[in-house]
């Protein structure tokens, strides 16, 4: 049901159009972030995106980012930024290019009342050449605090601003991450073996594509 009615709004949307001036209804707030570019070939992005929670392991574990990502099922992902932001991640479709996700979460701000929304997230994903990808982010979001809800209007900055600042990370976390990789790749096969949460197959894919770095 979800997925359902996730992919009807997303086809309201016209995202499959490429039009970028397409809103999601209803919804308080639509954003479009990119395109930008990582240090990370295509297939080591979409290794990285099929295993959330190893990402968020090797960040963490790197002193990039603070994310703890705990999988509950093929699909879903309880998701925490180490900040002021959690909750429930579903995966409603995905290819190599083409990612959409469904959220449903808390933001702990310091003048405002806890604010709590639900959003959709399309996920862009294109080569850029020379072992990089380009990534452009759609997302909507829908606030379910009753009292927000009434004065959107006046919290539409501050919540357009939040969204920047938290997916603007997250670029920087997967550039700083592919660079890295390009300089020490065999040190990632590690947090790999340390990660608990790969079968040997997973481990033996990830290191033949840190060998990619190497060539």
């Amino acid at each position: 049901v979800l997925v359902g009615v996730v992919m009807e709004h997303v086809e309201e949307a016209g995202v499959h159009s490429g039009d970028s001036a397409c809103c999601l209804p209803p919804h308080s707030l639509a954003a479009e972030l990119g395109p930008t570019e990582a240090a990370l070939p295509l297939d080591v992005a979409n290794f990285l995106l099929d295993r959330p929670d190893l990402t968020a392991f090797i960040l963490k574990r790197r002193k990039i980012a603070p994310y703890r990502i705990e999988r509950q099922g093929a699909r879903r992902s309880l998701a925490d930024d180490g900040e002021d932001t959690r909750g429930t991640v579903d995966l409603v479709e995905s290819s190599n290019r083409r990612r959409v996700y469904y959220l449903d979460g808390v933001h702990r701000a310091r003048y405002l009342p806890e604010i709590r929304a639900t959003a959709v997230i399309v996920l862009e994903l294109r080569e850029a050449g020379k072992g990089r990808t380009a990534a452009t982010l759609r997302v909507w979001v829908r606030l379910k605090n009753r009292v927000l809800s009434g004065v959107v209007k006046a919290v539409r900055p501050f919540l357009r601003e939040t969204i920047n600042r938290k997916f603007r990370r997250v670029f920087s976390a997967a550039e700083r991450l592919g660079l890295l990789m390009s300089r020490d790749p065999a040190s990632f096969s590690e947090d790999a073996r340390a990660f608990p949460g790969l079968s040997d197959g997973e481990r033996g894919a990830f290191q033949r594509l840190m060998g990619r770095f190497s060539i």
